[in-house]
């Protein structure tokens, strides 16, 4: 079976957007609660809770998709059910409210990862099942792969970018800001000149009627 390049990446697209939203769990999560003012200690003690309960959902998941068929197939379903609650633990993670509590967060992140290990087994397991051939299997586990550090990449550098347009938009302002003082700066010298011309020509032609007052 032979798959075509575009449809092997759409599907692997999902892979990108996992492996996008493991690192700000990681990385941003505990501070953030921590200064809400949960503790690291807390934050921690939850994270690892989460973890010990992922590693019992896996094969619990696992051994479900592989034993429930549907009239849709055996990992579809698992994806659509997956999205949403992929979605709703993520939204009650990443705002929580003004005063979170470890409840909040337990519930919270088990939501998340009951959600991130449906779609994730589904979905492997659907890539290996997609063709019967090693070598299409293999593209299309590497193609698989590839998303997924692809997202990792994106996430990592996405903060630079960030940085960098909001440089380049202070940049633009100061640009905006530097041509206008300008402006000005050249409409004040015009008006100047125009009122040093207006005395001088004064002065001139007080000089010429002192002249012929004289004569």
């Amino acid at each position: 079976m032979n798959i075509k390049t575009s449809r092997l990446a759409a599907f692997s697209l999902p892979a990108s957007t996992l492996a996008a939203l493991g690192l700000p769990i990681v990385i941003f999560l505990p501070p953030m609660y921590a200064e809400a003012g949960l503790g690291l200690t807390l934050v921690g003690s939850i994270f690892m809770l989460t973890r010990v309960f992922d590693v019992v959902t896996d094969p619990v998941f696992g051994i479900l998709g592989d034993r429930v068929n549907t009239r849709w197939g055996r990992r579809k379903p698992a994806l659509v059910l997956a999205v949403p609650l992929l979605m709703f633990g993520t939204y009650r993670v990443f705002f929580p409210g003004d005063s979170p509590s470890g409840l909040d967060l337990l519930v919270s992140m088990l939501i998340l990862y009951i959600g991130w290990t449906m779609f994730t087994l589904a979905h492997t397991a659907w890539s290996s099942e997609l063709s019967t051939s090693y070598d299409t299997r293999s593209r299309i586990m590497g193609t698989v792969h590839f998303f997924s550090l692809l997202g990792t990449i994106v996430v990592l550098l996405l903060p630079f970018a960030l940085d960098q347009i909001a440089a380049d938009v202070t940049m633009t302002d100061l640009l905006t800001k530097v041509s206008s003082l300008e402006k000005q700066l050249k409409e004040q010298q015009e008006e100047l000149k125009a009122s040093c011309d207006k005395q001088v020509k004064k002065v001139a032609d007080l000089t010429t009627e002192l002249s012929q007052s004289r004569k």
